[in-house]
């Protein structure tokens, strides 16, 4: 659903206000090269690394993974995307 979201900041900071110690968020996005969100011709909403990055933090949320993958196929074509998990406390991470 966050694709139809523009500013991901009042989502994570909700979340994170009201997360166990432990508790972990994991979502995808589309994403494009550059930085902040652009809206895309599908009316969904793309959001780059760097702006992820930020809200991720400014939440204080710890981010434990970043990775691109093809999120969903449109018209049999990959969508570019990220997924991402963060949380309260630093995991251990499995990679």
């Amino acid at each position: 659903m966050f694709v139809y979201v523009s500013d991901l900041a009042p989502v994570l900071a909700t979340i994170a206000r009201v997360m166990a110690p432990n508790g972990i968020v994991a979502f995808t996005v589309e994403t494009h090269s550059g930085d902040g969100v652009a809206l895309l011709p599908t009316l969904r909403f793309a959001q780059g690394e760097p702006y992820l990055r930020n809200v991720i933090a400014a939440a204080g949320l710890n981010l434990f993974t970043l990775e691109s993958a093809a999120i969903r196929t449109e018209k049999g074509t990959p969508v570019n995307g990220l997924v991402l998990v963060a949380g309260a406390n630093r995991i251990a991470s499995t990679q």
